[in-house]
């Protein structure tokens, strides 16, 4: 398998991102528009499905736009 370089997830902020393609990693489901790594887009759909969210303040490094939705 060919490997991707990789960068930091905002989320849980290890380095687990996979730089190109962005197919590869999960679309957060808090803005739509912010890739995260897929450990965390995992733990997102299931806090989804057992209606349990967590604080987009709690991210490593939250992106400007999802924090603007606070």
């Amino acid at each position: 398998m060919k490997s991707f370089p990789l960068t930091n997830c905002p989320r849980c902020g290890e380095k687990k991102l996979v730089v190109t393609p962005l197919a590869l990693n999960c679309l957060s489901r808090r803005d739509n528009k912010t890739y995260i790594c897929t450990r965390c887009g995992t733990e997102e759909a299931l806090n989804d499905y057992s209606n349990t969210w967590n604080d987009v303040h709690d991210w490593v490094s939250p992106p400007p736009s999802i924090v603007a939705l606070q």
